[in-house]
Formats: structure tokens, C-alpha cells, sequence
């Protein structure tokens, strides 16, 4: 039902009143906020109270192996016949489990143990020409601890590796490439300080994204005002381009609050 010109001026009032939240809505959700949003949610917070439990190195990031977790199997283990490091830089270090080193006529090396593989690893020479600001471990199992390959950052920088990734050889395996990365093992202390000023980011839009919160009903309300806004372009008080700017006004509201 149409509604009086009173009614109608309200309604404008209401929307005016509301064009700073809804010019909000575009500049909350620009391509850096979206991002932050994502880094908050990819963080593994789950895992941070064991992470502090882990060594003496707590506070640093870990990237973890652990083979028994890849494994179906309580009799077999599973074994693998290489590895693939992949760098920050977006370089690839293939290991194969050669059964000389480097020789690709030796025939593959069947590696089951986390510390065979994590000699292997250690002892390629594309390894340890192109990895910094790494300590390659395997740490013992202790108590509730299992045994397991550890990369983690050095004392004083911070590791170039992005993930690392085994290749399956043979056994009964949950999944023939396990992928290792920093936040799926152990995000830590260091990890999660790094997201803090995206969850600052985030914070300061969250009174302005409750506030948008209600104006999706304002903007419909506005929608059925089309056919007023127009019966009354013939008033003294609008001009025609100022009701065909109120128009617009509408179109852009809907256009931000309901996408």
C-alpha cells in the first residue's frame, strides 16, 4: 500500500541515516580483509595448547611428521621412495630414496623409519644448497609423545619451507601423499602472533557489520517506495533530479545491503 509523503520522508530519513554503514559494507570487505578473514580461519587454534607442550621449543613454528599417522596398518608400516620440499620461493626439491644417493640407475630405497627418512632428507644436496633457517630433528617418543621428523625454524631466522610431501612407495597408506605444512601439524605461538593484527583488522568491522545487520530490512521497506517517490516528483518541495536521486540512492542500498 502506498504511503503518504510524510511516511515517504521518513523512510529517506532512515535510509540517509543509515548511507554511512552501507558505504561501510564496500570498504569492510576489500581484498585485504577478506584475506585477514581467511588467515584467521585457516589457523589450526586446536592445536596451540599442545604445541606449547612440545620440547623446549615452544613459541617456534614446527612442521611435523609423524608415519604412523599415515598408516592403516598394525602389522606393516608403510613405506615411502621420496620426498618433495617445496620452498617460499615456489622451488621444488624432489628427493628420491635412491639406493646410492643421487644414482638414478641404483634402483629406490624403501625408507619406513622416521629416521632414515630424515637422514635422506638431510643429506641431499639440493637440500642443503637451497634450505635456511632450518633445524631438521627427529625427535624421540616421550610419554605421550610420539616419534616423529621435525623441521622447525632456526634460533635466529625463520624457515624458507612451505610444505613437504612424501612419496609413496608401498603398505597400507591412509593417503599415498601425505602433505606436511606448518599450520596442519602444530601452529604456534609465533604462528598465531603472526595473524594478530588480522584479527585486529577484522575486529575494528565487526560493530559496523552487526549495524548492516539491519539494514537489508530498510532497503526492502525502500524498495516498495519506488512507485511514491515517483507520484511525487511533481511536488515544489522535489525537484525531478532530486527524486530520480533518491532513486538511485535506493538502487544502490539494495545493490550493497542484499548482495
Amino acid at each position: 500500500m502506498a504511503i503518504d509523503e510524510n511516511g515517504f520522508i521518513q523512510k529517506v530519513i532512515d535510509l540517509a541515516a543509515s548511507l554511512d554503514d552501507i558505504t561501510l559494507l564496500a570498504d569492510l570487505f576489500t581484498e585485504e580483509n577478506v584475506a585477514a578473514m581467511e588467515a584467521i580461519s585457516a589457523t589450526d587454534l586446536a592445536t596451540l595448547a599442545e604445541d606449547i607442550n612440545k620440547s623446549n621449543y615452544a613459541g617456534k613454528r614446527k612442521l611435523d611428521i609423524d608415519l604412523d599417522l599415515n598408516n592403516n596398518s598394525e602389522v606393516t608400516n608403510v613405506a615411502y621412495q621420496s620426498a618433495n620440499v617445496l620452498l617460499n620461493s615456489g622451488v621444488n626439491i624432489q628427493i628420491v630414496f635412491y639406493t646410492i644417493p643421487g644414482d638414478t640407475t641404483s634402483g629406490i630405497t624403501e625408507l619406513t623409519s622416521h629416521t632414515d627418512i630424515k637422514a635422506y632428507i638431510a643429506a641431499d644436496a639440493g637440500y642443503i644448497a637451497n634450505v635456511t633457517g632450518t633445524e631438521l630433528t627427529v625427535e624421540p617418543a616421550i610419554g605421550t609423545s610420539p616419534e616423529l621428523i621435525r623441521f622447525r625454524d632456526s634460533d635466529i631466522e625463520v624457515s624458507n619451507i612451505s610444505n613437504v610431501t612424501l612419496g609413496y612407495f608401498s603398505g597400507d597408506a591412509i593417503d599415498t601423499a601425505p602433505l606436511y605444512y606448518w599450520t596442519k601439524t602444530t601452529s604456534s605461538i609465533q604462528l598465531t602472533a603472526n595473524n594478530i593484527q588480522d584479527i585486529i583488522t577484522v575486529s575494528e568491522g565487526m560493530e559496523g557489520v552487526l549495524t548492516l545487520s539491519g539494514i537489508a530490512e530498510t532497503a526492502s521497506l525502500l524498495e516498495e517506495l519506488a512507485d511514491d517517490i515517483r507520484s511525487i516528483a511533481d511536488l515544489d518541495v522535489y525537484t525531478k533530479e532530486q527524486v530520480e536521486a533518491l532513486v538511485d540512492e535506493n538502487t544502490v542500498a539494495l545493490t550493497l545491503a542484499l548482495s
